[in-house]
């Protein structure tokens, strides 16, 4: 029998980690692929999930993340592939933030992000299997946080994510 504790799912997983951490693969292709690892009753089904690992990236080609943006009359919509580090802030005065954080590569094992609205709703959908914190605040608006279901698999990243809106709506969801 293939065993949960087995040394070669551990090890399949610090190569993901390591992956993820480097940013060669998104929230979502980690949660993927360790949740394949974990549910492998032969090795073979290991070295499929670990076997088309995308290339380290070049030092002077990585990113490192950290962003403002700042929007006045205008809506934010960020989503899709790109790198996410600590530190990073949303602001839209007079409209919506969006963030979809499925395909985000985050450069740090914690992030924490800063999103918020001024007449505005903000939205963040992250993708299941990864440890999402909400400090969420509304004046005059509603809040919606719907990231339980799925428990974090072991050794994945941390989200810390502050949200803020006033007369607008705070949601996070969890998608995949």
């Amino acid at each position: 029998m293939f065993d949960a504790l087995d040394p070669t799912k551990r090890d399949a997983q610090q190569r993901l980690e390591q992956a993820v951490g480097e940013g060669r693969l998104t929230l979502e292709e980690f949660t993927d692929r360790v949740g394949q690892v974990w549910q492998a009753t032969e090795p073979a089904s290991i070295r499929r999930a670990l076997a088309d690992l995308p290339a380290p990236v070049p030092p002077a080609q990585v990113t490192t993340g950290r962003f403002t943006i700042d929007k006045v009359f205008d809506d934010i919509s960020r989503g899709g592939r790109f790198a996410l580090a600590s530190g990073a802030r949303l602001t839209s005065f007079f409209g919506d933030v969006r963030l979809d954080m499925r395909q985000v590569v985050l450069s740090e094992p914690v992030v924490d992000l800063a999103v918020s609205s001024v007449f505005g709703d903000v939205r963040v959908t992250v993708p299941p299997g990864i440890a999402v914190e909400v400090d969420a605040s509304t004046w005059f608006g509603d809040k919606d946080i719907q990231v339980l279901g799925t428990a974090p698999l072991p050794g994945s990243p941390r989200v810390r994510l502050t949200a803020q809106t006033v007369f607008g709506d705070v949601r996070v969801t969890t998608r995949s």
